[in-house]
C-alpha cells in the first residue's frame, strides 16, 4: 500500500511520493543537496516568497516533488571540490527573480550531471568563462566544449495556457451540477486568440440543452470547438453535486515559434564560434539546448535543420533536450526526450569524436519517451485526429464519481488516461487523496 505523505521521513513528510520504489535515504539525500545547494535560511526566509524556487521548495504535489527530486538529484551527483565554485555561481543566480536565468542555470546543472556518466567526464570551467558552459571527455579521449541554451515558452503560447486555464475556472464554477463535458479546441491558423471564456461557457451550455449526451460541433474564429461528454473512470456515475470537465487546447504551429527556435541556436552557435572559431581532430563543439513544451520533438529537429546550422563549421552538432509530464494510460511520469541533430557543415563531424554519432546520457529521475510505451494521452477515439502540425500543450480534467464498486481502490493507479491535469476525484463528498497521491494539479514544470 504506498505511503501516505504525512508518514514520509524527514524531508519528504507531507510530499506526494512520485517514486516509492526508490530508497527513502536516496530522496532524503537529493533534498538535502538542494537545500544546501540555495541555503535553508534563504529558503526559509520570508522576503524570499515570492521567488518561485521557494514557491517550489514549499509545494508539496506530485509535480513539485518530481523537479526538486529531479534536480537534487543532479546536484548530488555533481559535488566536490572541482565543481564548489561553479555551483556557487550558478546558486546566486537562482537565488534571483529572473525565473528565464534560473532554468538557464538549472539546465546547465541538469545537463552536465546527465553527461556525467562511466564513460564520459565532465569538466566545468570557472564562472562566466566565456563562450561554453562545460567540456565532456568521450570514450574516444576527445572533447567536446558544449555551450547550454534553454529555450523560454514564447508571450503568445504562455498567454494561451493562461486564457485556457481561466475558461476552464469559469466552466468548472458556471456549468450546472451533475455537468460532466469535455471541451476540445483546435486551432487552425497560428498565434490565434482563444475564443473568449463567456462564448465557450454558452456554448457548453447550448449543449447540455440541445445536444447532451452526442458531439457538438463551433466555429469561433480561427477555432473549432468540440463539445463531448466526459469519459467516465471505470463507468462510475459522475457526482450530482459537483461539475466535473475536460478541456484539451491544440495549438496550430505559427512562423514566431521557429523564427525564436532559429535565432537561438544561431546566437548560441554564433558565440561559441566567436570564442572557438576552428575545432580539431580532438576538440569539438556542440550546442544544447532545452525545448519548451509546446515545440515537438519532431518540430524541434525540423527547425534545427532549418536553422542555418551549416553556417558554423566548428558546430558540429545539436543537443536537444525536452521534459514534460507524460502519461501512458496507465501511470504518470517525468518523460524526456533527446535527439542529437548533426551539422553537415561541420569541420569535423560528430563522428570524429563519438564514432555511434551519440552521447551516453545517464538519467536522472523519469523516463525517456520511446524506449517505454510512454507519452502525452491522445484524445478519445471518437474525436477527429489532429493534425501533426498542432501540439497539445494544455489539458485540464477534474472529475468526480458519486460512488466507486471496485474493492481495489487503495491500489490502483490514478486514472491519467483521463487527462494531466486533474485535482481529485470525489467518492461522494470524501475526498480519495491515497489514490489520487500522484496527481498533476498544476503540470506547468518550473525548472525542467
Amino acid at each position: 500500500m504506498p505511503i501516505q505523505p504525512d508518514q514520509q521521513p524527514g524531508l519528504m513528510k507531507g510530499r506526494h511520493d512520485p517514486a516509492q520504489g526508490l530508497p527513502n535515504k536516496d530522496k532524503l539525500m537529493w533534498l538535502g543537496a538542494l537545500q544546501e545547494f540555495l541555503g535553508q535560511a534563504w529558503l526559509s526566509n520570508p522576503v524570499n516568497q515570492s521567488n518561485p524556487l521557494v514557491q517550489l521548495w514549499d509545494r508539496l504535489d506530485w509535480g513539485a516533488s518530481c523537479e526538486l527530486l529531479t534536480f537534487g538529484r543532479a546536484l548530488a551527483g555533481m559535488r566536490g571540490a572541482s565543481s564548489k565554485s561553479w555551483l556557487e555561481d550558478h546558486a546566486r543566480r537562482m537565488r534571483g527573480h529572473d525565473l528565464s536565468g534560473a532554468r538557464g542555470s538549472a539546465f546547465e546543472i541538469l545537463l552536465a550531471s546527465m553527461f556525467a556518466t562511466e564513460q564520459q567526464q565532465v569538466h566545468l570551467p570557472p564562472p562566466s568563462e566565456p563562450g561554453y558552459d562545460l567540456t565532456v571527455a568521450v570514450p574516444s579521449g576527445k572533447r567536446l566544449r558544449v555551450s547550454c541554451k534553454a529555450l523560454a515558452p514564447s508571450q503568445y503560447d504562455s498567454s494561451l495556457r493562461s486564457s485556457a486555464r481561466r475558461a476552464f475556472a469559469l466552466l468548472r464554477e458556471s456549468l450546472l451540477p451533475g455537468s460532466a463535458l469535455h471541451l476540445a479546441m483546435q486551432s487552425s491558423e497560428g498565434k490565434a486568440a482563444l475564443p473568449a471564456a463567456n462564448q465557450l461557457l454558452n456554448f457548453a451550455r447550448g449543449y447540455q440543452t440541445l445536444a447532451f449526451g452526442g458531439i457538438s460541433r463551433m466555429s469561433a474564429g480561427a477555432w473549432n470547438v468540440t463539445v463531448f461528454p466526459l469519459r467516465r473512470l471505470h463507468n462510475a456515475p459522475f457526482s450530482a453535486e459537483r461539475v466535473s470537465l475536460g478541456i484539451s487546447v491544440f495549438v496550430h504551429s505559427h512562423d514566431d515559434r521557429q523564427k525564436r527556435f532559429c535565432d537561438k541556436i544561431d546566437e548560441a552557435c554564433a558565440n561559441l564560434s566567436e570564442y572557438f572559431p576552428s575545432a580539431s581532430s580532438q576538440e569539438g563543439a556542440i550546442v544544447a539546448m532545452r525545448i519548451p513544451e509546446e515545440i515537438s520533438m519532431s518540430m524541434a529537429v525540423a527547425y534545427t535543420h532549418e536553422s542555418g546550422l551549416d553556417r558554423h563549421p566548428s558546430i558540429c552538432a545539436v543537443f536537444l533536450f525536452r521534459t514534460q509530464v507524460c502519461a501512458n494510460g496507465v501511470d504518470i511520469a517525468l518523460g524526456h526526450e533527446f535527439k542529437i541533430v548533426t551539422n553537415p557543415g561541420a569541420q569535423f563531424p560528430l563522428t570524429d569524436y563519438a564514432p555511434s554519432n551519440t552521447l551516453a546520457v545517464s538519467m536522472l529521475f523519469g523516463y525517456v519517451l520511446g524506449a517505454i510505451p510512454f507519452d502525452t494521452p491522445a484524445l478519445p477515439s471518437y474525436v477527429s485526429p489532429i493534425p501533426a502540425a498542432s501540439h497539445a500543450f494544455e489539458r485540464q480534467h477534474h472529475h468526480y464519481v458519486s460512488h466507486y464498486r471496485g474493492s481495489h481502490i487503495q491500489a490502483e493507479p490514478p486514472p491519467h488516461q483521463l487527462g494531466l491535469s486533474c485535482d481529485w476525484t470525489f467518492l461522494g463528498r470524501k475526498r480519495i487523496d491515497v489514490k489520487f497521491m500522484s496527481c498533476v494539479p498544476d503540470r506547468d514544470l518550473t525548472l525542467l
